[in-house]
């Protein structure tokens, strides 16, 4: 005997109005996040660090770049509001110039940008990255030595045909390797944090599972579950709970069940 009772859902996107595919907005308060439309419902996303959305180019893209006008927008707008305050006049002092120190020979081979071959012939072109289909290289970028690949946010995929990130549904990967789990992207990784918490404890997993309501790996026998939907995780959700209750996620029963 269960109970179907009603649950709180956690969205991983915080929204959930009914939207048309292919929708996207680029967040009018938070030049970090744009909202999309994914399997029918319009969701919140986070760019990844050091990007801001585009409406125009509808993707996340380098902070402070030409291409960066949300940023420019909001700086404007700070310098309108609140004028800078004036540095005190410091005394003028003098010091000894000292000789410059000779650089000592290297044998060392000069790093050479991976992209760079890739994008000679293409200097201006947005291309699929090799190995990800979640990802994109910027050979105009590349070509004046930055750093030019860019990861679309999870759930996303890079569409080589509309030239961004797209709903998994109306990408074509081809041999290029598809990410389905979050913790296959590289912005929810720790690379660049020691005070990370892990990617597997924040986000479940739902590969290999069927479409629906799955118990939340790790943690069965507890309110926690996942929605999931061609192998990718929709949302991550908790059975409406009270400490007297004791209702649980059932994984056999894929329900919410007082125990």
């Amino acid at each position: 005997m269960f109970w179907r009772v009603s649950v709180l859902f956690l969205a991983l996107p915080s929204l959930s109005i009914q939207c048309s595919m292919g929708t996207w907005k680029a967040d009018p308060t938070d030049c970090g996040k744009f909202r999309m439309c994914v399997l029918g419902q319009e969701m919140e996303f986070k760019c990844p660090d050091k990007t801001m959305a585009n409406q125009m180019m509808q993707a996340c893209v380098p902070q402070g770049s030409f291409m960066d006008t949300c940023s420019k927008k909001q700086s404007q707008s700070m310098v309108t509001e609140k004028a800078a305050p004036m540095s005190p006049k410091l005394p003028v002092t003098t010091a000894k110039t000292e000789k410059p120190a000779t650089a000592k020979p290297t044998t060392e081979k000069p790093k050479v940008d991976p992209y760079l071959a890739m994008c000679s012939g293409t200097p201006s072109a947005v291309l699929p990255h090799p190995g990800s289909c979640a990802k994109s290289v910027e050979c105009s970028m590349v070509m004046k030595g930055m750093v030019g690949v860019f990861e679309c946010p999870f759930p996303t995929l890079w569409n080589t045909e509309t030239k961004r990130c797209d709903n998994p549904s109306t990408v074509k990967c081809g041999g290029r390797q598809e990410p389905k789990d979050a913790c296959e992207y590289d912005s929810n990784s720790c690379v660049h944090s020691s005070h990370c918490v892990p990617c597997e404890v924040r986000f479940p997993s739902c590969k290999d599972r069927p479409d629906g309501i799955n118990a939340w790996s790790g943690r069965e026998r507890t309110p926690y579950f996942v929605v999931c939907e061609n192998e990718r995780l929709v949302r991550q959700g908790k059975c409406t709970y009270e400490e007297d209750s004791h209702i649980v996620f059932d994984p056999i029963e894929r329900a919410c069940v007082r125990l």
